[in-house]
């Protein structure tokens, strides 16, 4: 009789938008001419390029903000993601507004994210604040 069983199976996951032939169409955001301080309630851009130089449309792209959680015994605090508004898209800069308060988005730092028709790019750190 085993008291304790132990489970040995193993799941592999992975998602969509990690496979190679999505490449392409992976947006790679320059950390250098994007904005890195936002503040509150104004626009911000973030310059980006896809390999694949697709004409966008509206919806084609989103902007959002990770904040990182805080871990105290084993659990996992604060975290959350914001979808920005977009105000304008152009073929490599997207103009987007930053969250309206501290009562939404607490001052700090936050991991950006563009994703093109639901292929995210790596992110870049910025830091919103009044």
């Amino acid at each position: 009789m085993v008291i304790f069983p132990t489970e040995l199976r193993v799941e592999k996951f992975s998602p969509h938008y990690l496979d190679p032939k999505l490449e392409k169409e992976r947006p790679v955001i320059t950390a250098d001419a994007t904005d890195k301080q936002l503040k509150y309630g104004k626009d911000f851009k973030v310059t980006f390029t896809i390999k694949s130089n697709p004409k966008l449309a509206d919806g084609d792209v989103i902007v959002t903000l990770l904040h990182p959680p805080f871990t105290t015994h084993g659990y996992s605090q604060n975290q959350r993601m914001l979808i920005c508004g977009i105000t304008e898209v152009d073929s490599t800069v997207v103009n987007a507004v930053a969250p309206p308060s501290g009562r939404i988005a607490p001052p700090g730092y936050y991991m950006l994210f563009i994703s093109h028709r639901n292929i995210p790019s790596k992110g870049v750190w910025v830091q919103v604040g009044a």
